[in-house]
């Protein structure tokens, strides 16, 4: 096995000898085995080990088995011990997904601390295999039975085309020593119920299951990167990025696996993406979805995607020079000659300075608010204003005001007011830019 881990790590290009690497380790034999491959090709890694505080005194074995392997072979240890029932309580997680958050935020922060190249973990051929059956049984795409992937940015996994039963021989092989984790016979876990009752049955059925799995798991990723990179290169042309917001234009999405590429980074799930597909095609416009980060609206052929970031800070400017930010802006204000003149720009007031009255105020519109358009001699409420623009529905809620003395002199990065323009008598500019 030895031959064959080495030859993997470098035909896949999954981390060189020269990288510093960092082993996630819980004294299972598949970590332990790993540990054993890496130090015995020579390579530089360090171990992490985390101890939830769940099973007692097997937990401080756990550890102490592990701390004790790297004391004897000179390899760096790195402890941390959680109080995971708290955070699962505090979070409304079950253990399992508590432990998962607590540990990979650790790793994350050793990664950064120590300068590792890569984290790797234990994961094997049957692991995947149990994760493809799991995700069949709740639903899932493509991506969803390509199993557990071997590479995905710094974690890597590389036993994952190994089976536990190599594993495991060569473990008794190597005369390794490894600690058996009870919870994994536990039947309340579905899991346990897939590896421990579903494999063997299936095994009656396919007695090579996991060679075949392993030939239909290389297919099918092979298929998920062509089709990622397809649609890749579509998304691309029809998306469009202005500060924070992504702009896709729907018209030529026609399938919900375009759609599901194109909002997986976001959070929503795949009913809602079903209702978003319906709407693009249905020509809808007006009808706003919600992930746990994002909102998205479907407006007029294309589709608006924001951050959940609606609220902002009032901020008050004292003077004509001045820069200021808050969550959703930032200001550059500028006391100007009236000879260095005006543009016209969405993003740049030009105000007649000496109209204006500090502090100024900049802040969220709220409903009632009006103002009089550039080149309107009558007043418009903002809510009638947004309309005939046409600002989108969820664009509307972060339209920001600029305001002297109780008056709106800038919608800001829209329209100024008629009443604060630059005129014939005007003596002094103060120039305001959207940074």
């Amino acid at each position: 096995m030895f031959e064959k881990f080495l030859e993997v790590v470098e035909a896949r290009g999954l981390f060189s000898p020269s990288d510093r690497l960092l082993v996630a380790t819980s004294g299972g034999v598949d970590s332990m085995a790993l540990c054993h491959l890496l130090n015995r090709g020579q390579f530089k890694f360090s171990v992490a080990h985390c101890n939830f505080k769940l099973r007692g005194t097997d937990a401080d074995l756990d550890e102490a088995l592990v701390m004790n392997w790297c004391t004897d072979n000179g390899i760096k240890f790195y402890s941390k011990s959680f109080n995971t029932k708290i955070y699962a309580m505090d979070k409304h997680l079950s253990m399992q997904m508590a432990a998962r958050e607590l540990r990979y935020e650790w790793f994350k922060k050793l990664l950064a601390a120590h300068n590792f190249k890569r984290l790797l973990v234990a994961h094997h051929l049957d692991d995947s295999f149990e994760t493809v059956l799991f995700n069949l049984v709740r639903g899932t795409g493509l991506r969803g039975v390509t199993g557990v992937p071997e590479k995905v940015n710094k974690i890597v996994r590389p036993l994952s085309s190994f089976t536990r039963h190599e594993i495991l021989e060569y473990a008794r092989q190597s005369d390794l020593k490894w600690r058996e984790d009870a919870s994994n016979s536990d039947p309340k876990y579905h899991r346990n119920r897939i590896r421990n009752h579903i494999i063997p049955e299936l095994k009656k059925i396919n007695p090579s299951l996991l060679d075949t799995f392993r030939s239909t798991q290389a297919r099918l990723t092979s298929s998920q990167a062509y089709l990622d990179c397809v649609l890749d290169k579509k998304i691309k042309r029809l998306t469009q990025f202005k500060d924070s917001d992504i702009f896709v234009n729907t018209k030529s999405i026609t399938s919900i696996v375009e759609l599901e590429y194109l909002l997986k980074p976001y959070s929503f799930n795949y009913s809602q993406m079903m209702d978003i597909l319906d709407a693009c095609l249905q020509g809808e416009s007006g009808k706003l979805f919600f992930s746990p980060t994002y909102k998205l609206n479907v407006d007029r052929g294309q589709i608006i995607i924001s951050p959940l970031l609606d609220q902002f800070s009032t901020i008050e400017i004292e003077s004509g020079n001045a820069e200021v930010c808050n969550e959703l802006f930032a200001l550059r204000l500028t006391v100007l000659p009236v000879s260095a003149g005006i543009k016209a720009s969405a993003d740049q007031a030009s105000l007649d300075l000496d109209e204006l009255a500090f502090p100024l105020t900049l802040r969220k519109w709220c409903k009632g608010d009006f103002f009089y358009p550039l080149g309107m001699s009558g007043k418009k409420k903002i809510s009638d204003y947004m309309i005939d623009s046409k600002i989108p529905l969820n664009l509307k809620s972060r339209i920001g005001i600029l305001e002297s003395a109780g008056n709106i002199v800038w919608l800001v990065g829209h329209r100024i007011d008629d009443r604060f323009k630059v005129t014939d008598r005007t003596k002094r500019i103060c120039r305001i830019d959207l940074i």
